[in-house]
């Protein structure tokens, strides 16, 4: 009897609570690769209108639909999708999410989860034995801007509360990415202008995409440049206010201060620089995007708020304020004067 057999079967295997354990975390493996997958295709945006096989196969130009019947049927299979009537449909809350007006965060952080964290992990062994860091900043610079746009709810509302309270006449925001925070800081305050940098052409062409369709590209200008350089023309000195969101990371600690020495004498009598950064005081998660910071060319580790805190003074500024943006989480903000 076949029944009897399994059970047999499983009773002699060894340790079975964490061989059970092993097969649940497949299961949420692969509704992440669904996820980018079907995000990538195109398929998640067409089923926000039920659609038939045939429909899907002529929208999507699909000319493997074998393949296509595949990922179909998972998806069916991880409740993300529904069949109904010969209709596909959207299911699952973390598709109706990513399809959404405002998923695309979501979607990118589906994308980089599969793409380079993937490959982080895949690395790790020949890299644990002196091979190279992995260059994947380049290939996935888009992606990562797109997704570090979760975190845009809190460090958005310590944005426009800064803005309002300090009252600055001219933003830089380096390292830009998406140009959300240019936007933000805009919105808050009618009068004020500024610039963004970023080192990626294709990250700094998003930005100015984003910052022209909410009205600003006449107060805020966007360009490809390193901070670490000398300023070129393009760059208006000095700045009221500097902001760092999310990009300490890039900058090894021992040029830090160097950094934030710049950055001061760029900035006007009682101006601040802000940075923002997720520091090494968390779980799991921190854990691993620690490790994945460490395994990424021209990355550094997560900093915490003492060393931090030490790098600011030596580069000249006489106060350091911290604030704690995201109940439970460690994404911390610091002014720095």
């Amino acid at each position: 009897m076949s029944v009897l057999r399994s059970l047999r079967a499983a009773l002699g295997v060894r340790r079975i609570p964490a061989v059970l354990g092993m097969w649940r975390d497949f299961r949420p493996f692969v509704r992440l690769h669904f996820l980018a997958a079907a995000f990538e295709c195109g398929l998640l945006r067409s089923l926000r209108t039920p659609s038939t096989r045939e429909e899907l196969v002529q929208t999507l130009a699909v000319r493997r639909p074998e393949l296509f019947d595949a990922l179909l049927d998972l998806g069916v299979s991880l409740g993300e999708l529904s069949l109904r009537d010969g209709r596909y449909a959207l299911r699952g809350g973390r598709s109706k999410l990513i399809a959404s007006d405002a998923g695309d965060p979501f979607a990118a952080l589906a994308q980089e989860w599969v793409r380079y964290d993937n490959a982080v992990f895949r690395d790790l062994p020949p890299r644990l034995q002196g091979g190279p860091l992995g260059d994947y900043l380049g290939p996935t610079a888009t992606i990562v801007a797109r997704s570090s746009r979760i975190l845009e709810p809190f460090i958005a509302a310590f944005i426009r509360e800064l803005v309002t309270r300090r009252r600055p006449r001219r933003l830089l925001d380096v390292g830009c990415g998406s140009g959300a925070y240019l936007i933000h800081a805009g919105l808050a305050d009618g009068d004020l202008t500024g610039t963004g940098l970023d080192i990626q052409p294709a990250v700094v062409a998003q930005a100015r995409a984003n910052v022209s369709s909410r009205g600003l590209a006449e107060r805020f200008d966007v360009i490809v440049a390193d901070v670490r350089a000398p300023p070129s023309s393009t760059i208006r000195l000095p700045f009221d206010l500097i902001t760092l969101i999310n990009n300490v990371y890039y900058f090894a600690p021992d040029e830090r201060p160097g950094l934030f020495a710049r950055l001061r004498s760029w900035l006007t009598p009682g101006g601040a620089l802000v940075v923002v950064a997720a520091t090494r005081d968390g779980g799991a998660t921190i854990r691993a995007f620690d490790l994945v910071l460490r395994s990424t060319e021209g990355c550094s580790p997560l900093p915490d708020r003492g060393a931090l805190s030490q790098q600011l003074h030596a580069a000249g500024f006489s106060e350091v304020r911290w604030e704690r943006l995201a109940l439970g989480q460690p994404l911390d903000a610091v002014v720095a004067t």
